[in-house]
C-alpha cells in the first residue's frame, strides 16, 4: 500500500485537532468565499413593509412585496394582481400588475368615467420584464424595472427601481437607465432592443391628468375580465376587488362593458379593438385635460362616430392583421368635446 500519511500500520492516524483546523480551513474555506461570491437573492421575508415617512426605500425587497425568489413575483398578503384587457405596449416587455392597500383602508371608488380612484397609501406595482424565450413566457426571464405608484396625502407619487444584473434585487432611482435586452420572440428569432427606464419628469408625462400625476390602467372597463389569480381559481377582477375590500360595491360588471382585446379578433371588431389600442396607449396624452391636448387630436373611449373625410392612414395595429390593409385614423372634430371618440378607425384596400 502506498506511504500514507493517514494511514499507518494498518490503521487509520485522526489528525491532531490543530492539523483537522487546518485540513477543513483549506477545504470549506474556498467553498465559502465561492458562495459569497455569487449574487444572493435579497431578504424579504416578513408581511408588507410600506413607512410613507420614509419612502422611497432604497431597495424594492425593502418592501416585502413579494415571497420567496423575487423574479417568480409571488405576492404578498394583501398584494393583489391584477391585468389589462388591452395593455400598454412597452418595447415588448412583458408586465405583472399588483395593487396594495394596508388593512383598515376604505375601499376604492368609481368616478363617472369608470376610473377607479385609490384611497391614501394605495400602491400599484407594475413589474417589466422579459421572458428568455417568448415562446415560454413563464420560463426564464430578465427583470428590468419595477415601478410603484404611491398615493399618499391625495397625491401620487411615482419611484422607479432598476433591476440588478442578476435579477437579485432593484435599486431605486430618479435619473433613469438604458437596458440591452435581447430575447427570442414568437418565431424563434433573435431580438433585442435598448431599453430606456424613464426618469422621474418623464414618468409624469405620461401619468398627467389635469397637471397631476395619476393613474393610466385601472379602468373598470379595462379591467372587467376574468383572471386567474394564485389560488388557481378564475374570478372576474372587479368581483375580486370588492370582496377583498379593495373596490366599492356597486353593480359595475354590468353598467360598464368591457373594452375589446386588441389583439383578440374575437372580443370585438376592428374597430373597437383599435380604439381599445389608441385609448391605453395614446388616451392618457390625448384627451382634453392632457398634455397633448392642443394638437386637436382627441382620443376619449365613450362612444364611436361616423366616418368622416380628412383621414390620415398609419400602418396595421398588428403587422399581418389585416395583411393589406391600414389602419384610418379620422379626426372627427378640431374642437375637444366633454365627451366623445374623436377617432373612428377602419381598414383601406391597398
Amino acid at each position: 500500500m502506498p506511504a500514507n500519511k493517514f494511514y499507518q500500520g494498518g490503521r487509520i492516524k485522526i489528525p491532531t485537532a490543530p492539523r483537522l483546523y487546518r485540513i477543513l480551513c483549506c477545504v470549506l474555506l474556498p467553498l465559502l468565499f465561492s458562495a459569497c461570491a455569487r449574487p444572493q437573492p435579497a431578504a424579504h421575508d416578513g408581511p408588507v413593509r410600506v413607512d410613507f415617512a420614509q419612502l422611497p426605500f432604497p431597495k424594492l425587497s425593502d418592501y416585502h412585496f413579494f415571497k420567496g425568489d423575487m423574479t417568480a413575483m409571488v405576492p404578498n398578503d394583501r398584494v393583489l394582481p391584477y391585468e389589462l384587457i388591452t395593455p400598454l405596449f412597452t418595447d415588448y416587455a412583458h408586465k405583472t400588475r399588483f395593487v396594495w392597500m394596508p388593512q383598515g383602508t376604505a375601499p376604492a371608488r368609481v368616478d363617472a368615467q369608470g376610473r377607479i380612484e385609490f384611497p391614501d397609501e394605495a400602491v400599484l406595482i407594475k413589474n417589466f420584464y422579459y421572458p428568455r424565450d417568448f415562446r415560454e413566457p413563464e420560463g426564464q426571464r430578465d427583470m428590468v424595472e419595477t415601478r410603484l405608484l404611491v398615493k399618499n396625502k391625495g397625491e401620487w407619487k411615482a419611484y422607479t427601481y432598476v433591476w440588478n444584473e442578476g435579477d437579485t434585487d432593484a435599486e431605486f432611482t430618479q435619473v433613469g437607465d438604458i437596458k440591452e435586452v435581447e430575447w427570442k420572440d414568437e418565431k424563434g428569432l433573435a431580438r433585442q432592443v435598448s431599453y430606456v427606464v424613464p426618469n422621474k419628469n418623464q414618468c409624469k408625462s405620461c401619468h398627467n391628468r389635469e397637471n397631476a400625476v395619476q393613474p393610466i390602467g385601472p379602468q373598470v372597463r379595462n379591467l372587467n375580465q376574468s383572471i386567474t389569480y394564485p389560488d388557481g381559481l378564475a374570478r372576474n377582477q372587479i368581483a375580486y376587488l370588492q370582496e377583498a375590500g379593495y373596490l366599492e360595491a356597486g353593480d359595475f360588471q354590468k353598467t360598464i362593458a368591457p373594452v375589446a382585446d386588441w389583439d383578440d379578433p374575437h372580443s370585438g371588431d376592428l374597430n373597437a379593438r383599435a380604439l381599445a389600442y389608441l385609448d391605453v396607449n395614446c388616451g392618457h396624452c390625448h384627451n382634453p385635460s392632457g398634455p397633448a391636448h392642443t394638437t386637436g387630436c382627441i382620443s376619449v373611449l365613450c362612444k364611436r362616430i361616423p366616418p368622416c373625410s380628412g383621414c390620415t392612414s398609419l400602418p396595421s395595429l398588428r403587422e399581418g392583421v389585416p395583411e393589406t390593409g391600414l389602419l384610418a385614423l379620422c379626426p372627427a372634430s378640431r374642437r375637444a368635446p366633454s365627451c366623445s371618440t374623436e377617432w373612428r378607425a377602419t381598414t383601406l384596400a391597398s
